[in-house]
């Protein structure tokens, strides 16, 4: 077995498997959090996950079973008292995204924990500088998000999970390695601005773009009527079709709600006031660590709740908030209007791709 331990700023994780999918977990996770090899028996101060061929036989192990329309079942076999989780399975793309997935709840667990803010929104670094997209679904973050991106020089913080902490006086959002789920609409108005960009999507690369279902329906990318209803991305993979970049961490600048508005003609960039800004803050402040993996407040008492209100205060105070209107025919206008107000403008040799 090969093992690799995964650490965020305030805990990690011990990840056991066969060499490949090791090695596939720690490219999936180093853009995001710190990846180092582990040499010799496992180290009991860290929570493990484990991916092995067949369900365990002997010891205390808990089943626990996520069925989805989406992709394929998620069974779990979890020792509470050893703080481990088993993935069972063969070798694959599957049991590597089942693994990545507790990995990544454990750790928001120790960052909920810490006291750390958790958002539903993402955020983009613009100049260095983040700027972050809140809201509901299906209000138009990551069509944001990924119009930001087009730029030069833009790079990827988190799509649709931002965790806040306070770092050296200042407040840093930083993002984890999770899937991107971009929606067909998204990608055709991308595509009018960067033509190649079916072309050069790996559609192949997430299992859930190969399960059968109603999201998957219409495979074949060669016409834009041909594209997915919904399309499921690695961060690096989509990074990489369009040039751009992934930071580990930001300081926040700016707090961005989209709204879709069919009756702008032009986007609109508007500040909000107070009282509208903390409505809106309260409304996508997370509750929980995970959604998943519930069974993990077994392993986790204290949950920082004071220190993420001191968290969330400061925000408020201290950051300004935006309501953006846009539709999707003007989402490259209003890509470029936050960058021109929020995110210090376009420097030197910085272009929209064209």
């Amino acid at each position: 077995m090969a093992m690799i331990l995964v650490q965020s700023h305030c805990g990690g994780v011990l990840i056991e498997s066969d060499r490949e999918t090791v090695d596939t977990l720690g490219d999936l996770c180093h853009d995001f959090l710190a990846v180092s090899t582990v040499a010799g028996h496992s180290d009991t101060r860290w929570p493990s996950v484990i991916g092995v061929a067949t369900a365990p036989t002997d010891g205390d192990w808990e089943r626990v079973v996520y069925a989805s329309d989406h992709e394929l079942a998620r069974t779990l076999f979890v020792d509470h008292a050893g703080r481990r989780i088993l993935v069972p399975g063969p070798p694959g793309p599957w049991r590597t995204l089942h693994m990545l997935r507790a990995v990544r709840n454990i750790l928001r667990w120790e960052a909920y924990v810490a006291g750390d803010l958790f958002l539903h929104a993402g955020m983009i670094a613009i100049n260095d500088r983040g700027v972050v997209f809140s809201g509901a679904k299906r209000t138009g973050k990551t069509t944001a998000i990924l119009a930001g991106l087009l730029f030069a020089g833009t790079r990827l913080v988190a799509n649709d999970a931002l965790t806040v902490r306070e770092e050296g006086g200042r407040l840093i959002g930083y993002g984890w390695p999770r899937s991107i789920t971009a929606r067909r609409e998204t990608l055709l108005a991308l595509q009018e601005w960067m033509p190649e960009l079916m072309r050069r999507l790996p559609y192949g690369a997430h299992p859930t773009n190969s399960w059968p279902g109603p999201h998957n329906e219409a495979q074949d990318v060669t016409h834009a009527e041909n594209v997915p209803r919904t399309v499921w991305l690695y961060p690096a993979e989509l990074m990489q079709a369009v040039d751009a970049g992934i930071s580990k961490g930001a300081p926040l600048t700016a707090i961005v709600f989209p709204q879709f508005d069919d009756a702008v003609h032009e986007p609109v960039l508007e500040l909000l006031d107070e009282a509208t800004a903390q409505t809106l803050l309260a409304a996508n402040v997370e509750s929980k660590a995970v959604y998943f993996d519930e069974f993990l407040d077994r392993w986790y008492r204290d949950t920082g709740v004071a220190r993420r209100r001191q968290l969330q205060d400061r925000v408020l105070r201290t950051i300004p908030f935006y309501r953006l209107r846009q539709n999707m025919s003007c989402a490259r206008a209003a890509a470029l209007l936050v960058r021109e107000t929020v995110g210090g403008g376009l420097v030197h040799g910085q272009s929209f791709v064209d």
